[in-house]
Formats: structure tokens, C-alpha cells, sequence
């Protein structure tokens, strides 16, 4: 993610006398070294005189961005708000969902926003510095609710608030005047987190892309539902393109499942994900499913899901004539459910549901739109 400030500084004959690049060529270079595909840029502020998206936005993970808030209509609240909704619709987490917005005060510098003269204060300008997170604070009276967002957020790390107003002035905070320096030989752990219900008659499938330079030597999921009982570990089963998987078992009632990743390299490296495991944790939520209606052919219909094949992220769309409470599921050859993708009432009209195939083995694979005793299915391959 970018302002247009990446365009202003490298566009022809801009005014810092640098590189004279296209947007295309840009892209192309965000591709070749850093081997980024899709690169959203919005609307610089007006009130931001440095237009660093740092100050109003943070990624907290693959999918969950951290955005700053004014009051409706003050200072760079409108355009923070236009620039968001831009994100959300058209633009979709490597897993193909849309992100989440976790919302965090913009505070006002004795009373004032930057619309009034008020520093640009912020709580987005942070710094992860492995399992602790560095946080620009200001006054106690703002400063309590931004740490508190953030330890929700991040359950585990150590949150630290530090003084910033000597150098927010200079619009900037704690991430503008340092540089994360990541590690030089990392173990990759990448998982898409369960966002679904699950229900208590069925195994939960987990996935996770887990990369070394050295190989990996196991992967194990650890899973609860009482996190003070301790938890129970599973090893999981490498398949192909790096994704070791899991089928969690089937729980009796209804439950929160916290459940966490330990890879081991074949180096000897070891790493868990979340990075603050066992105190920081995925969850879901098991649920008793009870549906008796059915799917009507002639008014709810599983449209071409597209592309077919598929590599990368895939569409699924819907029509119904009139809401229904469906699940959508991706089944291997089997039968088995690799993913849920959706779960709850899909609305009147088209809907469109997606999910990532880039992270499926080639082959053949099943959508299923599901209510009640009924469902139809749709083939899909993946390439």
C-alpha cells in the first residue's frame, strides 16, 4: 500500500529531481524486487504535509489493517474513510477475503486536529520489534484507548507506549525515524486464519505455507478450547508448494478452538505462529448447526466460478432470487472439506464469494453451496 506520494516523487518532472518512472513502471519494479503483484495506492491528504501512509495506516497481518479515526468530517477523516472504501472494493487479502478494518482514535493535540493547527498525532506509527510493539503516546486521557486497540489486536506482545511529543511536531513519530531491519535467514509461517464458524459435527481443515532455505524438518498445530487446561498437539502432514496441513477433530459441543503453529527447519530453527504463541493464539468458533432448509434450483444458483482452471485468486459468484442460510465449501476428491469459505445467509441478488488457489495442490476439486440436507456442486480445477 502507497500514497500517490510514490507517484508525485518518481512521475516526470516532479520537483526532487529523481527517477522519471510511470505508474506501469513502478509496479514492474515492486514486482522484480520485492516480488509484489498487486500495489494499491490512494489519495494523498490533505492534511498530512508528508502524505507517508505510515502515519494513518499500519498492516497488522495478511489480512487485518490498523486505520486511524478522526470525528466524522474533521481533518483527514473524509478522505482517510474514501481512501479505505476504495481498498475494500477492490481489493482482496492474498487469500482472496476481504480485509479487516481495526479502527484506532486519531488524537487531538490539546483540543485541536491538524485542521486547527493541532499536531498530526497518531497511533498507527508504530514499530514491531519482535514480540513487542512500540507505540507513539501523547496523554493519558487518549493514549489509554490506542494501547488498548492495540493489545486486542495483538493478544501477546508486549505493547509499549512511548512519548512522541517532542518529535511530532516534525510530523512524524517512532515508525518515521527508524528502519526494521528483518532477520537474515527467516522461517516463513503463512496461514489463513479460520474466519468461519465450524460446526461441531465436522473437522476443521488447517493449512499453512511454512518455507526455509534449509527445508522443513515438521510442522505441529496446537489446539484448546481452555487455554488455562493447556493445549494438544497435532503433527501435520506435508502435501506440495511448501503447505503442511491438518484436519483438527470434530468437536461435541459448542466451543472456542485457540490453536497455534510450531515449524522446525531442517537447520534446527524453530519458530511459532502467532510469533507470541502460546499467549497470543487463532481461535474460532464451533457451532451447533441446525438447518432444515432446502436449496431451490429454480431460485438459488451456483454460477460459472471463474477462472476455471484456476491458480490464483478464484470467484465464486451466486444468485438467489430470495436470502438463505448456505454454506459454501471447497471439497477435495474426496469428499473432504478443505475449506469453508463462507458460512451464514447469503443475500437476494448476485454475491460473490473468493478464495486463494495458489495455495491448493494441483488437481481437482469440488464447490459446494450447502443448505440443509441439500447443495449443488460445481468442479473446479486447479493448475
Amino acid at each position: 500500500f502507497s500514497s500517490n506520494l510514490v507517484l508525485d516523487e518518481n512521475g516526470p518532472f516532479n520537483n526532487w529531481g529523481t527517477s522519471n518512472h510511470s505508474e506501469e513502471d513502478i509496479d514492474q519494479i515492486m514486482s522484480d524486487y520485492m516480488g509484489i503483484t498487486t500495489y494499491p495506492k490512494m489519495t494523498n491528504l490533505p492534511y498530512d504535509a508528508i502524505h507517508h501512509i505510515d502515519m494513518h495506516m499500519k498492516l497488522l497481518d495478511e489480512e487485518r489493517i490498523l486505520v486511524g479515526e478522526y470525528p466524522e468530517g474533521i481533518a483527514d477523516g473524509p478522505q482517510i474513510e474514501a481512501n479505505i472504501q476504495y481498498v475494500l472494493n477492490n481489493f482482496v487479502t492474498p487469500y482472496g477475503n476481504p480485509y479487516e478494518i481495526i479502527r484506532v482514535p486519531m488524537p487531538p493535540e490539546n483540543g485541536a486536529y491538524p485542521n486547527f493547527g493541532g499536531d498530526y498525532r497518531t497511533y498507527a506509527n508504530a514499530i514491531f520489534l519482535n514480540k513487542t510493539i512500540l507505540v507513539p503516546t501523547y496523554e493519558e486521557q487518549y493514549d489509554t484507548t490506542g494501547l488498548r486497540i492495540w493489545q486486542e489486536a495483538m493478544p501477546g506482545y508486549n505493547i509499549v507506549g512511548i512519548n512522541c511529543n517532542q518529535i511530532i511536531p516534525a510530523s512524524g513519530a517512532l515508525h518515521c525515524i527508524t528502519k526494521e531491519v528483518g532477520t537474515d535467514d527467516p522461517l516463513l509461517v503463512n496461514h489463513e486464519q479460520v474466519r468461519v464458524d465450524i460446526c461441531s459435527s465436522e473437522e476443521t481443515y488447517l493449512s499453512a505455507s511454512i518455507k526455509h532455505s534449509s527445508g522443513i524438518a515438521s510442522a505441529k498445530v496446537y489446539y484448546t478450547t481452555d487455554i488455562s487446561s493447556g493445549y494438544e498437539s497435532m503433527d501435520m502432514a506435508y502435501t506440495d508448494n511448501d503447505i503442511w496441513e491438518v484436519y483438527l477433530p470434530a468437536a461435541e459441543e459448542e466451543a472456542t478452538i485457540h490453536y497455534y503453529f510450531e515449524a522446525e527447519a531442517n537447520s534446527g530453527k524453530t519458530i511459532l505462529r502467532p510469533l507470541t504463541a502460546p499467549a497470543g493464539y487463532f481461535d474460532f468458533d464451533v457451532v451447533v448447526c441446525v438447518n432444515t432448509s432446502e436449496i431451490d434450483p429454480e431460485a438459488t444458483r451456483l454460477l460459472d466460478v471463474f477462472p476455471n482452471p484456476a491458480s490464483a485468486i478464484t470467484c465464486i459468484p451466486v444468485e438467489n432470487e430470495s436470502p438463505i442460510s448456505a454454506s459454501i465449501e471447497l471439497n477435495n476428491v474426496l469428499g473432504q472439506t478443505i475449506k469453508t469459505i463462507f458460512r451464514g445467509e447469503i443475500p437476494a441478488g448476485e454475491s460473490k464469494y473468493f478464495f486463494d488457489a495458489a495455495q491448493l495442490d494441483s488437481g481437482m476439486y469440488f464447490i459446494r453451496l450447502k443448505s440443509g440436507n441439500s447443495s449443488i456442486v460445481q468442479s473446479i480445477v486447479v493448475k
